[in-house]
């Protein structure tokens, strides 16, 4: 949404979590499976017994708690939180404990289990944190606490462990997050006056937000009281709208009413701040009332009442406040008067780059509504405004904005015209605007103006640009010229990568492997680091769409000389690869010969996971069988539990029975 309310809100962002989700099982939460065999079963009970061999307390307690979430029946369930309260209490660090205990009443809650247990759990683990010396440990902690306390309905309770952190910043998020779920909660239990009650807590965290910025010193206690007083009106204002929002897409109508009534009934106290409010209700499609605030803003502004500026002491712009008012009034379509407003905001400034972007900006908005004459006039009155700016670079700048505002309303040979008087500018001049320049002839189909921009800029993105269209119009030997000829040699790698996609895409499957070959000896002979290499991969496995492109990058990463780098490739590559296309028992091979633990577990859970998207369990548990860690056994056997649990494929009963003797083999 286009923004332009006169003061600036700093902890706006933080309030955008009043939502109204679909229930959907998620593997984040633990949650309870939709079809219970035998093979289910075997599953759960395996994973049981895999859990009691983990001997790290905090390991054995996490996973306990996840099986926690997938027990069979209610005695499972408890006896399987009981073992993870247990294993907590063996925890040497109070702060890995105290967040232990946090997850496990969030398993609680997860369950629907009485608040008064999940509140014990959580004044334990608060009572764990308190007498901690302050730390950045600590204040991540009390924040689980108080995410807890706020989704057990006990906002208050929250406050109080926020209250704790020490960190300004996180004090404030924390405040923010914590409101928005317990308000969701009061959403989700059809209670909107507990949601107004809760919003109508909100407190200004400016002086949190401000305290590490040099220019709060400057700020007198009396404008500052006024500014978070502002500042807790548009909290209140932006929540409120928020729910508002979240009951109509929702489809309570009546609900969305009554939340806009109380919207309505609040707008009085907006008597300096009516264009933020008039923002936030355009995008809720409530024009009229957005249009009554703007109509009261403009009085207010024309009467030389100023909305406070908080970091400069002073009224804010006239020419800046009158802009943003005519924005409103453009987004309610009365044009006509936006059109009269921007012409007194223009008459307030002598700064004829400003004048000269806003004019940009509103021929812009014009072009979209339709009115295309308009827009060509306020950007003749743009372009004679440039050539009134001293500094070259300001000049170049302007022109550069200019012409992409040309280039977006169709008038290219306008827009073209101008981008090419830029560079008659030396160099120097437009060298920062190098990159709209490019992107503008690139639009414009002007492949030789790229070309020389390229050469004359050193520009990486325009190089990129241009192997791209040879690419696209199957110039392949003018492609790989460019590429070969880009300086930064990862961007050179990169390009080379692109090419080799699209030959092995095109079916050249040789080409393909010979280009590719190219791209990783130059991040060999370079000794670019992994992170490049596996980036180059990723975007030839993406690009390349074919059967055995997966094979070609296996056998390259083969090659990488020092065996660390070559598994964190690996890894890294399967991490992110859509592996529907892998073929899986060679992937299988390479990674078991993994000497770094963690990274082959990880890998062959990964594969055992698309095993069983292949419906093939018995491989996915052959795969399981080869890791090392418990816990990492455990873990996966869940995920594949709840896959199988909440699909429709079933196994027949030979091939359960086949598998169930697979999988008790892990427990042993």
């Amino acid at each position: 949404m286009q923004q332009f309310g006169i003061a600036i809100a700093l902890t706006l962002a933080t309030f955008s979590v009043v939502t109204f989700p679909a229930q959907a099982c998620d593997r984040s939460i633990p949650c309870r499976a939709n079809k219970q065999d035998a093979v289910t079963q075997t599953l759960i009970e395996t994973a049981i017994a895999l859990s009691e061999k983990i001997r790290d307390p905090e390991e054995k307690a996490k996973v306990q708690i996840s099986l926690a979430g997938y027990a069979i029946n209610v005695q499972q369930r408890e006896m399987l939180l009981k073992q993870a309260y247990t294993a907590i209490q063996a925890i040497d660090n109070p702060i890995k404990r105290a967040e232990a205990l946090a997850d496990i009443a969030g398993t609680y809650q997860a369950s629907k289990l009485p608040k008064r247990e999940i509140e014990k759990i959580l004044v334990e683990a608060f009572a764990i944190v308190t007498p901690l010396p302050a730390s950045e440990e600590k204040d991540k902690a009390l924040n689980q606490i108080a995410f807890r306390y706020a989704l057990n309905g006990q906002y208050d309770q929250a406050l109080k462990v926020i209250d704790q952190i020490k960190d300004p910043f996180g004090r404030s998020t924390t405040t923010s997050f914590s409101l928005s779920v317990a308000i969701r909660a009061e959403v989700e239990a059809n209670n909107p006056e507990g949601a107004f009650k809760l919003i109508e807590t909100v407190e200004s965290s400016i002086a949190d937000t401000l305290s590490d910025q040099p220019e709060t010193a400057k700020i007198s206690p009396e404008l500052l009281a006024q500014f978070r007083q502002q500042d807790r009106r548009r909290q209140q204002a932006h929540l409120l709208i928020e729910l508002a929002q979240g009951y109509r897409e929702a489809g309570k109508a009546q609900l969305f009413q009554q939340t806009l009534d109380r919207v309505y009934r609040f707008l009085p106290e907006f008597s300096d701040d009516e264009l933020f409010v008039a923002q936030l209700l355009i995008d809720l499609e409530q024009t009229e009332k957005a249009t009554e605030l703007l109509n009261r803003a403009e009085q207010r502004l024309l009467s030389n009442a100023r909305t406070i500026d908080i970091l400069t002491d002073s009224r804010a712009d006239d020419s800046l406040s009158l802009s943003h008012l005519a924005e409103g009034f453009m987004q309610v379509n009365q044009l006509n008067h936006a059109l009269q407003l921007l012409e007194k905001a223009l008459q307030a400034s002598d700064d004829p780059s400003w004048q000269a972007a806003t004019l940009n900006g509103f021929a812009s908005q014009l072009y979209e509504k339709g009115r295309t004459q308009r827009a060509s006039e306020l950007l003749t009155r743009s372009r004679n405004l440039v050539q009134q700016i001293s500094d070259p670079q300001e000049k170049a700048a302007a022109l550069v904005h200019l012409a992409i505002t040309y280039e977006s309303v169709d008038q290219k040979n306008e827009a073209i015209a101008i981008a090419r008087q830029i560079q008659q500018f030396p160099i120097a001049v437009w060298q920062e605007q190098a990159g709209d320049l490019f992107r503008l002839f690139e639009n414009v189909g002007d492949y030789e103006r790229v070309e020389r921009i390229a050469a004359i800029a050193n520009q990486n993105e325009a190089w990129i640009s241009l192997v791209q269209h040879y690419m696209k119009v199957k110039d392949f030997d003018r492609a790989i010229q460019i590429a070969r000829s880009i300086p930064s040699i990862s961007q050179r790698a990169a390009a080379l990568t692109s090419i080799a996609a699209d030959y092995t895409k095109s079916g050249q499957i040789e080409k393909g492997s010979a280009m590719l070959l190219q791209a990783f000896e130059l991040t060999q002979s370079t000794q670019l680091e992994t992170s490049t290499l596996t980036s180059m991969f990723r975007t030839y496995l993406e690009f390349a769409e074919h059967s055995q492109s997966a094979e070609q990058v296996l056998a390259l990463m083969k090659l990488i000389k020092d065996p660390a780098e070559r598994e964190t490739a690996i890894a890294e590559i399967l991490r992110y690869t859509e592996t529907d296309s892998l073929n899986l028992a060679s992937w299988v091979e390479v990674i078991t010969g993994f000497s770094d633990a963690e990274k082959r577990d990880e890998g062959l859970s990964t594969i055992a996971y698309e095993y069983a998207n292949r419906n093939q369990y018995t491989e996915a548990i052959k795969t399981i069988q080869r890791m090392q860690h418990p816990a990492s056994k455990t873990e996966t056997l869940l995920g594949l539990m709840n896959r199988y649990a909440s699909s429709d494929f079933t196994l027949s009963s030979a091939e359960q029975e086949t598998l169930r003797t697979i999988v008790q083999q892990l427990a042993f």
